[in-house]
């Protein structure tokens, strides 16, 4: 089955229902205008074995109900940039198991998916491959992050010189000198690098270089000068490293190719340098403070064709606790194409410069602080699609309040994660008229919630996830009928059975 004529931007559960397609093997699609393929009901394709998605240069969600179906040997994708990179990197875990796949420029070479185990990792020989993208998988003991991949394994991987993409998820005992002779790759990842405080200045050997992304590296404090050498770089990605953000080198700002910096400290004197960087679709800064808040707030105002901006605030050791408050950026506005905002840090109010964002469909708050009425205004939002508030909000009950009638208009999912949340209290009719997806993440005092849920009648899914056992247990008996006739629940992580 081809499909070219399929103009929808979703490819949701509707499209096949569970047993549809019963004789399926073959399912293509090319489409400008498709961007996600969200759920996949359980049962749907039961007979697919190739799937492509050609010239869906917009595409750029894929849900992880790929891996229900059992049946698919082959997968191709022609995507967006940014769904290609978030596969090869941190969503790996969607496609991994499909025995063969190609993505993007990536599917025209020969690729390797490898596990291993840290404790005997020499058993397998590189010598006689010629492969173009390593995928390494090296299993760890979170206990004893001492261990890893040994400098020897590491050297020859680096004997692979044919190598375009490496990705490698465990813990390594070094990243040796050696990784500067692998100069035909344009992506190197590496995720869960605990132990290691420095990339080696043999990176800079990496002209090709297009993706460095380095993720759960807990002592790495900077990268080395070398990394301005890499004039073809496009995407730096240091994410989850650590509470005071990775310094870049002074001279970051002539990496003009730059699309995405995400995790920098804007410290020492970067934040001047960062308004060179004009072609950023995706911005994230760490230690943001008051002493450099003007200057940093001039260079994202430069930044015109930013969609994404994370910004965290310096953090200050409190009780055992980092904890930051975001400045203000007074006579702040934002590029007006933003899509995605991340706040991390506590929030004296709502920034005005938040609620102008007429195109925001993605708002993540963390440890802001907020009172119910600060709260209450991010329902004005016309175009906000999808809501975390992870220890956000301090109230303990969610009242009418919190959405008045027609209030968040187009918005379809909703995370709460709060130790003070108790209650979730009433909802007027006509609240949420968009609302798909509603869960309760770590809300462990949380014991009474609404019936006026089931006035959500677009609701699809409600996650109680990690809730008080009274209110568990409540839902699961006499209170049963808060949640009946709901298409999915879940409880403490436990699906409920009509």
């Amino acid at each position: 089955m081809e499909s070219n004529t399929y103009d929808a931007k979703i490819v949701g559960k509707e499209f096949c229902e569970a047993s549809g397609f019963p004789k399926l093997e073959t399912l293509r699609f090319s489409s400008k205008h498709l961007v996600e393929w969200a759920e996949i009901v359980n049962g749907a394709f039961p007979s697919l074995r190739y799937l492509e998605f050609h010239n869906c240069e917009n595409m750029r969600f894929v849900n992880e109900d790929l891996r229900n179906i059992s049946t698919l040997q082959e997968l191709k994708l022609q995507v967006h940039g940014d769904l290609a990179r978030q596969l090869l990197g941190e969503e790996n875990y969607k496609i991994k198991q499909i025995p063969k796949w190609g993505l993007n420029e990536y599917g025209k070479q020969r690729v390797c998916k490898v596990e291993v185990d840290e404790s005997n990792p020499e058993s397998i020989d590189f010598k006689n491959l010629e492969i173009r993208s390593l995928f390494l998988d090296a299993k760890y003991n979170h206990s004893d992050c001492d261990r890893g991949l040994s400098v020897a394994f590491m050297q020859d991987i680096c004997k692979l010189q044919f190598l375009v993409v490496l990705r490698i998820f465990g813990v390594v005992q070094s990243i040796p000198d050696e990784v500067g002779n692998l100069v035909n790759l344009k992506f190197l990842g590496l995720a869960v690098c605990v132990n290691l405080d420095k990339l080696p200045r043999t990176l800079g050997n990496l002209q090709k270089l297009q993706t460095l992304g380095l993720k759960y590296w807990g002592r790495l404090r900077e990268l080395p000068v070398d990394v301005l050498k890499l004039q073809q770089l496009r995407h730096l990605q240091l994410g989850d490293i650590n509470d005071l953000g990775v310094r870049v080198p002074k001279g970051i700002g002539t990496l003009v190719n730059l699309q995405t910096c995400e995790g920098v400290c804007a410290g020492y004197g970067i934040a001047n340098e960062l308004g060179t960087l004009t072609q950023l679709r995706r911005f994230g800064a760490n230690c943001v403070s008051e002493g450099h808040s003007s200057e940093l707030a001039a260079a994202i105002m430069n930044m015109q064709n930013l969609l994404s901006l994370t910004l965290e605030a310096e953090g200050v050791l409190i009780d055992g606790e980092y904890r930051g408050v975001l400045p203000q950026l007074e006579n702040f506005s934002p590029p007006h194409l933003v899509q995605e905002l991340t706040l991390c840090g506590a929030l004296i109010e709502i920034p005005s410069w938040v609620i102008s964002m007429q195109k925001l469909t993605s708002l993540n708050l963390y440890k802001s602080y907020l009172s119910q009425d600060d709260a209450s205004i991010l329902q004005y939002l016309p175009k906000i699609k999808y809501l975390y508030l992870w220890e956000a909000y301090n109230a303990k009950i969610i009242g009418e309040e919190f959405c008045e009638a027609g209030g968040f208009p187009e918005l379809e999912t909703l995370r709460f994660s709060s130790e003070h949340l108790v209650e979730w209290g009433e909802i007027v009719n006509g609240a949420f008229p968009s609302l798909r997806y509603l869960e309760f993440h770590n809300c462990e005092n949380m014991r009474f919630v609404t019936e006026d849920l089931r006035n959500l009648s677009m609701l699809q899914e409600v996650n109680f996830r990690a809730v008080h056992e009274d209110l568990a247990r409540q839902l699961r008996g006499e209170e049963k009928y808060k949640i009946k006739g709901m298409p999915k629940v879940m409880i403490n992580g436990s699906y409920i059975s009509w």
